[in-house]
């Protein structure tokens, strides 16, 4: 919306500009001055009748400069003219040479206009622009001023205190610090600076934006540094350190595109901040929606606190880093690159966002016991394949076997995807070296075969060679194991995206091409162990969403005949559809494929999965806040992102209540923004 006010005062003017930025209707506000040129050299040989008198106004010019020894001259000029240039600095940048002129009168002002419009030296700058204000701490000439005059309110904003008290905090955990040596120096000054501009930045209602998307991801981190000083401990140089700097350094980025962004508006007329690198609004919107995706996923949102610092970057993909996370923590802060190419599609933006969410956040519908224990049976499975020993109770036998042994550190350590791949694969080595245990494995296989002593021996040599293989040249089979260990993973946050915000099966293909055209370009991708991967991944994740109801079969069939001309949809819709066919034991042939037992395991992990999301909306229970509020949020969560596929009918005004409710609760709680969700 654009208004253009005329008025006989300039200082009226400004205070009513004032009044308008501390409306909560109003969010991000420019206003650019301009008086009439004509009344401008009318004044200059006849000053009355005075404008605006007794009261003050600050005037801020900076020049770009052309020629230095014509500037000097001009500024002799101005002298010359009695207008006061004593406050003039040159520096280095866009603004060489900057004027400040404080509480100047607006017929000072005006002169100082006249000269510069009507000055011989013109050549001296490649440009000028001139910023004019209030002073705020000017006081009124009660004089000159009707009783009835007002001033700015001095209240310094809530969230303004907020952000100054996070520099007080993180100063005090610096005086105090145990663990802050100097090795740390590289990241912990430029902390300090940037949460001092941060509470700088807060004053100013333009930058807002900017500071909402930034304080939450600040406030985290310094709790986590606070807490790690309090250990006293060294950060892990190669991996702790390096994350603490990349988030200093994105937050130090987006600090500095918000500054670069307000000069340059105030500089140029003519630059609009709709084609700035980094718009604030369009991040804060998809911030407040992932928030409330978060508060979704965790059984109690008060004790659980997620901060995220959203990065737009040059890159293929969302990619979000944890940074100073720990096993069992309630506390994530993650640190999230957004591809620049990805930035205005907010479709594949929050699928994107809200997929990497569901790998960082939650627990219950997570049933991480279960999937530590399917993942070590198909791991059991298909070692026993690979030594051609797969009958059942030797697949018994080398389940219990690895279970044990990954369990020896603890009863949790098949929880955690942290912990369970190295003690898996050190449990296979370790049993396949074992010969007490190979022997016990093809007496079983024989016994339950019963095999004749020809079979005996001939199972025995060929067992044996695979032993060896494996314990000498296992590379593909563990890498295998990581593929199965990735369907797990993957799949689990596609489902959780998926019931979530619930997109057609349409919007999810193309979320799948995306992230396939991220791989390898070149013609061995349709043969690639990746792509068969990736195969699985979506034929499972869908076959789930089909089962349960959530889309229709008949949708994906009719799909592949939207995508002619598309020859990579194309492909991988059929490949996904014959996949669907041969898992269910619909016809087609078999894929190149792992074991059908195997994937088995992913599927029943996934249903498993798909019932905990879908209990805990409703059916209310000991672990979940009231059912029946929770999915009034779903619904509305679900409205939200269902109204982004009509780009000529999209519900701004609910955006909007999204972002006015995020700030609202950062503004309120006492700790994290979730403690102030949900929507009712």
């Amino acid at each position: 919306m654009a208004v253009v006010w005329r008025s006989g005062s300039l200082w009226e003017l400004f205070q009513e500009i004032q009044d308008l930025y501390r409306l909560e209707a109003v969010g991000d506000m420019s206003t650019f001055s301009a008086i009439d040129q004509e009344f401008i050299n009318l004044f200059a040989h006849d000053p009355k009748p005075e404008i605006d008198p007794g009261r003050a106004l600050f005037a801020s010019s900076r020049y770009i400069v052309r020629s230095v020894e014509q500037s000097h001259n001009y500024l002799r000029q101005l002298e010359k003219m009695k207008i006061n240039v004593d406050r003039t600095y040159f520096s280095t940048g866009m603004e060489d040479l900057h004027l400040l002129q404080e509480n100047i009168s607006a017929a000072d002002f005006l002169y100082f206009l006249y000269v510069h419009l009507n000055n011989p030296y013109q050549q001296a700058f490649f440009e000028c622009s001139t910023r004019l204000g209030i002073p705020e701490n000017f006081k009124e000439d009660k004089d000159a001023f009707s009783a009835g005059s007002r001033s700015a309110s001095k209240e310094e904003p809530a969230f303004s205190q907020k952000c100054k008290l996070l520099l007080t905090n993180f100063q005090a955990t610096r005086k105090s610090a145990h663990g802050l040596t100097n090795m740390d120096q590289s990241w912990v000054k430029p902390t300090s600076s940037l949460l001092n501009a941060l509470a700088d930045m807060s004053k100013n209602w333009v930058m807002d934006g900017f500071c909402y998307l930034i304080y939450d991801a600040a406030r985290l981190f310094c709790e986590k540094i606070r807490a790690w000083n309090v250990t006293g401990r060294s950060l892990d140089i190669k991996k702790e350190t390096n994350l603490v700097q990349r988030f200093v350094r994105g937050w130090g980025g987006l600090m500095e595109q918000a500054t670069r962004t307000d000069g340059r508006f105030i500089q140029m007329p003519g630059f609009s901040p709709a084609v700035c690198e980094i718009p604030a609004h369009l991040l804060e919107c998809y911030l407040s929606v992932m928030m409330c995706c978060a508060s979704l996923m965790v059984v109690k949102p008060e004790k659980n606190d997620v901060a995220l610092l959203l990065v737009p970057k040059i890159c293929r993909r969302v990619k979000v880093h944890s940074v100073l996370d720990e096993i069992r923590s309630c506390k994530h802060l993650l640190y999230v690159d957004i591809p620049m190419e990805m930035l205005y599609d907010p479709i594949a933006v929050l699928c994107g966002l809200c997929h990497e969410l569901a790998h960082n956040v939650g627990d219950t519908w997570r049933n991480r016991k279960e999937r530590g224990t399917r993942i070590i049976y198909a791991a059991a499975y298909e070692l026993a394949n690979r030594l051609g020993l797969d009958s059942p109770p030797v697949i018994q036998e080398i389940y219990a076997t690895l279970k044990n042994i990954c369990q020896c550190k603890g009863s949790a350590s098949i929880d955690y995807m942290a912990k369970l791949p190295p003690l898996l694969y050190g449990g296979m080595i370790a049993a396949l070296k074992d010969d007490a245990e190979f022997s016990r494995w093809t007496y079983l296989y024989q016994t339950s075969e019963n095999l004749s002593s020809q079979q005996i021996r001939a199972m025995q040599k060929k067992s044996t060679l695979n032993r060896n293989s494996l314990l000498y040249e296992g590379f593909n089979f563990f890498q295998e194991m990581e593929n199965l260990i990735y369907l797990f993973r993957e799949c689990y946050a596609d489902m959780v995206m998926l019931y979530l915000l619930k997109p057609d099966q349409t919007t999810y293909e193309a979320f799948a091409i995306q992230e396939l055209r991220t791989q390898t370009q070149d013609s061995s991708l349709w043969t690639s162990e990746p792509y068969s991967t990736l195969v699985e991944r979506w034929g499972l994740v869908i076959s789930v969403m089909q089962t349960n109801g959530l889309w229709a079969a008949t949708d994906f069939v009719k799909r592949g005949a939207e995508q002619q001309n598309d020859p990579t949809a194309k492909r991988l819709h059929a490949d996904i559809c014959d996949f669907i066919a041969w898992f269910h034991e619909a016809g087609g042939e078999k894929p190149n494929h792992r074991s059908k037992e195997t994937l088995q395991q992913v599927y029943d992990y996934l249903s498993i999965c798909y019932r905990s999301i879908d209990m805990s909306f409703h059916c209310d229970g000991p672990h979940f806040r009231t059912a029946e509020g929770r999915y009034q949020n779903l619904t509305s969560l679900r409205m939200l992102f269902s109204s982004l596929s009509n780009e000529y009918n999209v519900d701004y005004e609910a955006f909007e209540g999204f972002i006015a409710l995020y700030r609202k609760s950062m503004i309120q709680s006492s700790n994290a923004p979730m403690d102030g969700w949900p929507f009712r």
